[in-house]
């Protein structure tokens, strides 16, 4: 009776988006099974209707809905984004969901097997990142000892890995990490540790705090029963994370170069992130140690590193690895069997570019566009459908609107690039052999990919998997162009402009 209510209820959520099984009950109400007096009903609708999480709450009959809607074409980076985070919010609300209407849809059998394997993935990057900081303190400690050292600069450095060891925020920014630790014992102890260091210049206390901090993760033995390993873990890939939003000045180019050049011969490439992403803000390096002992690689980047640390605290750059992300796993490109067939083909495009004036880059991303029109079949559907999905990160990336202020602002946004765009639209550059072979490679293989092996929840109609991965690879290939979100915008826009 109660269930046929909600349904009931449902009714007056008409037009606010779609229902044909995409309503989901979640919180107490889908774990005991009963709605008493007080209860609130926790709904979830994934939904074609909205590029954007967003939370409507309303009072029917009685009763408090409180209702999250997912936009499903984004519902990967939602999870893999959220498995990352100390709450897991999202992920929760949907491992205990249960259909609304009857009858269990297959699709979330799949999407509930999806969020578990995806946790299995980042258990492993957990353990690794716990084992390369620590393994980090136990080298800063042993350098701290060593007169030679500016020790002030190393002390600061072993203070930060620290506190975000204590605190389990491996990437969090500065501002985030101080709300962290005011109420963790452990790094505030690590904190008065370190003011008394720099006030008396006796380095013992932070050296006993950093022992302390790492004791329970240090065995002689290969693993712990938490599956913690501390040795250098041997993956595919290790990731330099650097937070900075203006990846072309001078002096950031010349730390990138530096740290590629301790490469070696390991194929890598790097990417640029704005916002509302499920990876950071900033500038990745990817180097890929497939079939290689990554060790002496990490070895060589952290002596790069102490190397650059002056000029990188003077230039207020800071470079994050190996950095702890579930990107690698390919998440984002429907399984790590493509995304590993899609890596050499990043790294050429990554090694064109860096040979190119920045001011071409948004003309190259035009001529992206032009190839994937040319490669895929229905490209300039999945053109359009790609500027539409990134509209909203692009016109609002603080994600302060709702949708009627954002439609809005997104037709005064297209007047203004009416305005001044089409003058790039015309400069497009001519059929380039390097730069179009490279796509070309890119949109070949894709055409060659079968749907069943796409690794995406299967929550939407056949053909949906394969759109949706296009768009990632392109999105991605936008990110290797070293392209923000208004420039991708940008890019989609003056070449279907010049289209028509």
């Amino acid at each position: 009776m109660q269930k046929i209510k909600i349904q009931q209820d449902i009714e007056y959520f008409e037009g606010w988006s779609d229902r044909n099984g995409y309503w989901l009950v979640t919180g107490s109400v889908a774990k005991s099974g009963r709605i008493c007096k007080k209860s609130d009903i926790d709904l979830i609708c994934i939904t074609r209707h909205t590029v954007y999480i967003y939370t409507e709450s309303c009072y029917i009959n009685g009763i408090l809905y409180q209702i999250v809607f997912m936009p499903f074409y984004k519902l990967s980076d939602i999870l893999a984004k959220d498995i990352m985070s100390m709450g897991k919010i999202y992920v929760n609300m949907i491992e205990n969901a249960i259909p609304l209407f009857p009858g269990k849809p297959p699709w979330l059998s799949s999407l509930k097997a999806y969020i578990s394997k995806m946790k299995s993935i980042m258990h492993i990057t957990e353990d690794e990142h716990i084992t390369y900081s620590t393994d980090r303190i136990l080298e800063l400690c042993r350098e701290l000892k060593d007169d030679r050292n500016d020790r002030m600069i190393i002390a600061a450095d072993l203070f930060n890995v620290m506190l975000r060891f204590a605190a389990n925020c491996p990437n969090a920014s500065s501002k985030h990490l101080g709300r962290k630790i005011k109420d963790n014992p452990i790094a505030l102890k690590i904190r008065q540790s370190y003011e008394d260091t720099v006030i008396s210049h006796d380095y013992k206390t932070l050296l006993t705090s950093a022992k302390e901090l790492i004791q329970p993760f240090i065995t002689k033995a290969c693993n712990t029963t938490t599956g913690i390993s501390f040795n250098i873990p041997t993956g595919d890939s290790v990731i330099l994370y650097i937070p900075i939003r203006n990846m072309r000045q001078e002096s950031f180019r010349n730390i990138l170069t530096e740290l590629e050049r301790h490469c070696g011969k390991h194929r890598h490439y790097t990417f640029y992130i704005s916002y509302n992403q499920a990876l950071e803000c900033g500038t990745y390096l990817y180097i890929d140690t497939m079939n290689s002992d990554s060790s002496r690689l990490i070895e060589s980047l952290f002596r790069c590193h102490k190397e650059l640390m002056q000029t990188c605290i003077k230039q207020d750059i800071k470079v994050i690895f190996p950095y702890h992300t579930a990107f690698d796993t390919g998440y984002y490109f429907g399984g790590k069997i493509i995304f590993r067939s899609l890596v050499r083909s990043f790294c050429k495009l990554s090694d064109f570019i860096s040979k190119i004036a920045d001011k071409d880059t948004l003309v190259y991303g035009i001529c992206l566009c032009r190839q994937f029109d040319k490669g895929i079949a229905n490209g300039k559907q999945l053109l359009t459908g790609y500027m539409e999905s990134i509209t909203l990160d692009a016109v609002d990336p603080n994600g302060i609107y709702n949708i009627r202020q954002a439609q809005y602002a997104c037709k005064e946004w297209e007047r203004h690039y009416d305005i001044c765009g089409n003058r790039c639209a015309k400069k497009m550059l001519p059929h380039d052999t390097g730069f179009d072979t490279i796509i070309n490679e890119t949109t070949e293989y894709i055409k060659s990919i079968n749907e069943k092996d796409i690794v995406f929840p299967d929550i939407t109609y056949i053909g949906y998997k394969k759109d949706y991965l296009t768009k990632n690879i392109m999105d991605h290939m936008f990110s290797t162009l070293c392209l923000g979100q208004q420039e991708k915008y940008a890019a989609v826009y003056y070449y279907l402009n010049s289209c028509k």
